[in-house]
């Protein structure tokens, strides 16, 4: 079996086929674990948590917990510790734990980008090397996404980060505009407030 994609769902997909005893080839370019883990739900989670308890604490005084307000220190210091929770929590974005976890659980990790070019053939651009190609007689397919920079008129002449690179960034920016309302989206906007 191959599978390409070592995110989430094809890294479960991997381990519980080798742990059936099944020969498999995992395919991935970045992070075995995908998104979630490093540049998503853990970091993203992270820092909400670390802007709602400074909420919290600007607040204690109103919510009775203490009588004199909580001396607190400026933003930037606080980012600072923020971001360096986040990263501890993300585990720095290193996927090397979870790339020897699945190894151990019996699959085969192949880092390159994969591409069906045949029946039951898949040619692996491999990562710092030359291709090399495999054989399956079953293929999983479990690329997952990229977050892209949209098209929007005057977004090139300014800095644009994608949400990758805001839940992994150590610096706070100045200023900031998110664009799109989803999940990630949502948790950005709430995490760094005006």
């Amino acid at each position: 079996m191959v599978v390409l994609g070592a995110g989430s769902a094809g890294e479960w997909v991997a381990g519980a086929a080798a742990a059936a005893g099944r020969s498999v080839a995992l395919v991935e370019t970045l992070r075995v674990g995908g998104e979630c883990p490093y540049v998503s739900c853990v970091p993203s989670k992270a820092v909400l948590r670390s802007a709602h308890a400074r909420g919290v604490a600007r607040g204690l005084t109103d919510l009775g917990a203490t009588s004199v307000p909580v001396t607190l220190d400026d933003d930037e210091a606080a980012y600072r510790a923020a971001a360096a929770r986040r990263d501890r929590l993300s585990a720095g974005r290193d996927d090397s734990g979870a790339a020897a976890e699945i190894e151990r659980r019996g699959a085969t990790l192949i880092r390159g980008r994969g591409r069906v070019t045949g029946p039951g053939v898949i040619d692996v651009n491999v990562s710092g090397g030359d291709g090399r190609q495999l054989g399956y007689r079953d293929l999983v397919i479990a690329t997952g996404s990229q977050p892209a920079i949209p098209p929007v008129t005057g977004l090139d002449s300014v800095e644009a980060w994608t949400s990758d690179r805001a839940l992994s960034d150590p610096t706070r920016p100045r200023s900031l505009i998110v664009l799109g309302g989803g999940a990630v989206g949502c948790e950005l906007a709430q995490a760094w407030p005006g």
